[in-house]
């Protein structure tokens, strides 16, 4: 206490007191090879832009050496946000294989039933990963481990993205419960151990079981991100840290990450708990 006011509590004070537990953040990286359709599909993009952009060169009667190597980086750029994009679209079983290998790798050795959250950018994304796995599997298992999607407007489709689950409050349920690590055998089938989730569980969701939150989105603003990386803060038997894992194409949330460390912990701690 300074002059009668407590100085602000931040999430390292937290961890100090023994509140809550570290929590780290992982940038992970992930080489892509493109397969010849992706090349084709660039060279497509690419001479479509080349040829809009000779056609507006000439309707506006523009010198051709006249700032030719700006214009060939703009061609570039749009050329790389559309691969990028259909990068992103062609990347989810590469994602879904790195779900399950980090889950795994992350979750050895700790004396409880783990679980993870995969924020997504929309709603198109999460149907299109359970899509992949329900194709897979009859009953939304994945190399072993249970999947699930919630989403405000999942509605009637709950039965059919979530085999087996008939409503969303039944996903909570199931996602809160714990296996039975004892006598496997005796487990619910219907236990979630990874949701996909698009605009819920941000906020005023507590689990303390919680590991791994992961992100397959971008976040721009601080506070949002500082709500999605506490999220796995929560103290739990045999829990010393949790993680955040951003697993998107892009650079935002390492740098909104560094942000909200700055407004809402100790400048150092956004170094300390950074691993790219």
């Amino acid at each position: 206490q300074t002059n009668g006011f407590c100085n602000k509590f931040t999430i390292s004070n937290a961890k100090d007191c023994k509140i809550t537990v570290k929590v780290l953040f992982i940038k992970a990286s992930k080489k892509f090879f493109p397969s010849p359709k992706l090349m084709d599909f660039a060279e497509q993009v690419e001479e479509k832009i080349v040829n809009q952009f000779n056609l507006e060169s000439d309707l506006l009667g523009l010198d051709e050496n006249e700032d030719i190597e700006d214009n060939f980086q703009k061609i570039n750029s749009k050329t790389a946000k559309i691969l990028e994009k259909q990068l992103n679209e062609d990347a989810h079983q590469i994602k879904l294989d790195f779900i399950v290998d980090s889950f795994v790798q992350l979750s050895a050795g700790v004396p409880f039933s783990p679980k993870a959250i995969v924020y997504v950018n929309s709603v198109k994304d999460a149907k299109k990963y359970m899509n992949l796995i329900n194709c897979q599997s009859s009953n939304g298992y994945y190399k072993g481990l249970r999947f699930a999607t919630d989403f405000s407007s999942l509605g009637d489709e709950c039965s059919f993205y979530n085999k087996g689950i008939s409503n969303t409050d039944d996903i909570s349920m199931y996602f809160e419960k714990n296996r039975n690590l004892q006598e496997p055998q005796k487990d619910n089938p219907l236990i979630i151990d990874i949701l996909f989730a698009v605009d819920k569980y941000q906020k005023g969701f507590d689990l303390p079981s919680l590991l791994i939150t992961y992100l397959d989105c971008n976040i721009a603003e601080p506070a949002r991100l500082n709500q999605i990386y506490t999220r796995t803060a929560t103290r739990y038997p045999g829990k010393n840290t949790g993680y955040c894992v951003d697993m998107s194409l892009y650079s935002c949330n390492a740098q909104t990450f560094q942000e909200s460390m700055l407004l809402y912990d100790n400048p150092n701690e956004a170094s300390e708990g950074f691993i790219n």
